[in-house]
């Protein structure tokens, strides 16, 4: 499907009440006048009508940006009438495009635009698509760069602009840019990126695991590696050797209290029994407060781990809008900045009021940020109870060690040592269950890495089906051919001053060139010749886009530069002799309602062309 046509019919700027007009028809249109008549700031006001995102002042220059208010350009889209209008000196309205009336945020009109033309969407990389940074779109102003050719641009296809995106507009206007830059293939190369990230991840967690396991198991259980299975057997293993030092333990304390009871005046006097009883007591103690101590300290990890994903969160809402620098004014609703609480029905950033201030922004970022800030108090208390955990363990630790020493005199050489091997063995456990609980996060790794891959390879089917692959091959000759009509409609004066080089194009997924004589043609040409290459480039794309796949508008815009007589003839013919191949291609009965503005000096004797004279100096 063809791109539908695009045609300016009348450009309009006010200064107050006085209102200036220029009117264009379908077809070849010359825009001529002396230096300083202001053909060059008529066609940057089209520039800028057109959705420039930038100041008006860069736009159109302080003095022009400071004498008028407002302009206005009447479209017609396959012969439906749009009208787009700027009003630079309207409060709120700097940097908005109103649309038939409708205000439209600059930043968004690319979008609304494309869609009106009906020219496919597409997202596009810059330079490696593996890198880290996202696709952005491919916007009206990247192709615009390719229907207006200003002033100072007859150098290069579209001069300062990156490779990648010349490279995207060429595709785009052949229409094969749905196909090269599919959605499929972009989130393809976003998962495989998600996927590098996660295996390095998964990579350097289990090799720190698989280290810490091989110091807390045993040689024999660490042979195999770090497993699920290897670690629940020695678990298990730890465990119940703690139910069996508990049960000896348990039976010793018995024997006591049965030799207390049988024997007052034995052996076993009433310090020993009262010894045991306080080392049985604080054993127990010290146990339950290990026990919380792991407890406090898995709820201490479970809010910090729940503070790094809402800062993850609040850090993505808040990346795509870069910190701006010092602003006067406000970039919402164009109001002088005040600081002061926002007050309701305001802007949000200057606090005055607006028409519709954008809240949902803030709001979202508000209920982040609160949730972050519970989460940090949660993660706090968290680690304030930790902290007396471990002075309640140390405490006990520091109670039980007299008690130790006197029990060392007093018990049962068994005790003591019973005691000593279940505080090994409960801290071993304690370590193995923390290795369990991190071999755990390495499986979920892993499980995301899975449901990570099969999401890629539907992906890679998708993106790698061929059923409707453009013919590129084609399409280059295609582009080419139109090109070199241009080229032989020269007179016979130009065409030897051209000297018969042949132009292609070779096109592929990964490569869009244009080539003279096999090479590069900014290479191969000089400047004399590169005006003709430029000319026959556009005339190209008004041939060919009423051909099924191309998704040019018809609009070409030209502004020829005053030194054009450096590298051509005498300037007035000379315009006229490189306009005449369009006269006679857009007066074919076939090529009815596509747009060529051109502004030069004179363009004399050019019949078939709608002629706008400029008279008046600009000051």
């Amino acid at each position: 499907m063809t791109a539908r046509l695009l045609n300016v019919r009348r450009l309009l700027r006010w200064a107050g009440p006085a209102e200036e007009a220029l009117d264009f028809r379908p077809g070849v249109n010359v825009l001529v006048g002396e230096p300083n008549t202001g053909k060059t700031q008529w066609l940057r006001l089209l520039d800028y009508l057109l959705g420039d995102t930038g100041g008006v002042e860069d736009a159109l220059g302080e003095e022009c940006a400071q004498k008028y208010e407002r302009a206005q350009v009447q479209l017609s889209v396959d012969g439906e009438p749009l009208v787009l209008e700027r009003r630079w000196k309207e409060r709120g309205a700097r940097h908005k495009v109103f649309v038939d009336g409708r205000p439209v945020p600059s930043a968004e009109f690319s979008a609304l635009f494309l869609e009106r033309l009906r020219i496919p969407q597409v997202r596009i990389p810059r330079g490696n698509p593996y890198s880290p940074h996202t696709w952005p779109e491919l916007s009206w102003r990247m192709l615009l760069r390719h229907l207006y050719r200003a002033e100072g641009a007859w150098g290069d296809l579209a001069p300062k602009q990156p490779e990648s995106e010349q490279f995207a507009v060429l595709h785009q206007l052949l229409g094969t840019a749905p196909t090269v830059f599919s959605p499929a293939f972009a989130q393809l190369v976003e998962r495989q990126k998600q996927e590098a990230r996660l295996e390095a991840q998964e990579a350097g967690f289990a090799e720190v695991l698989d280290d810490v396991g091989r110091e807390l198991l045993s040689e024999a259980e660490a042979e195999g590696g770090l497993s699920r299975e290897g670690l629940g057997a020695s678990v298990a293993r730890v465990q119940a050797a703690l139910q069996e030092l508990e049960a000896r333990r348990e039976a010793a304390l018995q024997r006591l209290r049965e030799e207390a009871g049988a024997q007052a005046a034995s052996a076993l006097s009433p310090e020993a029994a009262e010894a045991g009883a306080e080392f049985v007591r604080l054993g127990e103690a010290l146990d339950a407060a290990r026990a919380e101590r792991e407890r406090q300290a898995a709820a201490r990890d479970a809010a910090t781990a729940r503070c790094t994903q809402l800062t993850r969160e609040l850090d993505a809402l808040q990346a795509p809008a870069p910190a701006p620098p010092p602003l006067a004014h406000c970039p919402a609703c164009e109001q002088v900045v005040q600081l002061a609480s926002t007050p309701p029905g305001c802007c949000y950033l200057c606090h005055q009021p607006a028409a519709s201030a954008p809240v949902a922004p803030v709001l979202s970022a508000a209920a982040l940020q609160a949730q972050l800030q519970a989460a940090q108090e949660e993660a706090a208390l968290a680690y304030r109870r930790l902290l007396e955990q471990e002075e309640e363990v140390a405490r006990l630790e520091g109670l039980l060690r007299p008690v130790r020493s006197a029990a060392a005199w007093l018990l049962p050489p068994e005790l003591g040592v019973l005691e000593q091997e279940a505080g090994r063995l409960q801290e071993r456990l304690r370590q193995l269950q923390r290795l369990e609980r991190a071999l755990s996060r390495r499986d979920a790794l892993g499980e995301q890495l899975a449901g990570l891959r099969a999401e890629m390879a539907a992906l890679e089917a998708q993106a790698s089906r061929r059923d409707s692959e453009p013919d590129f091959v084609a399409l280059g000759d295609q582009l080419a051919d139109a090109m070199a009509g241009y080229l032989n409609a020269l007179d016979a004066r130009d065409r030897e001053r051209w000297g018969g080089r042949a132009v292609s194009v070779t096109l592929t997924r990964q490569t869009a060139q244009l080539l003279v004589d096999r090479k590069p043609w900014s290479r191969k040409l000089g400047a004399n010749l590169r005006a003709y290459f430029l000319l026959a480039y556009h005339y190209a794309w008004l041939r060919l886009c009423r051909t099924e796949p191309f998704t040019h508008p018809g609009l070409v815009v030209l502004d020829f530069p005053a030194n054009l007589g450096e590298f051509t003839s005498s300037t007035s013919d000379q315009e006229r002799y490189l306009l005449a191949p369009f006269v006679g291609l857009l007066s074919r009965p076939d090529m009815q309602g596509m747009q060529l503005i051109a502004a030069g000096r004179a363009f004399t004797r050019l019949p078939g062309a709608h002629r706008v004279d400029l008279s008046r100096r600009w000051r």
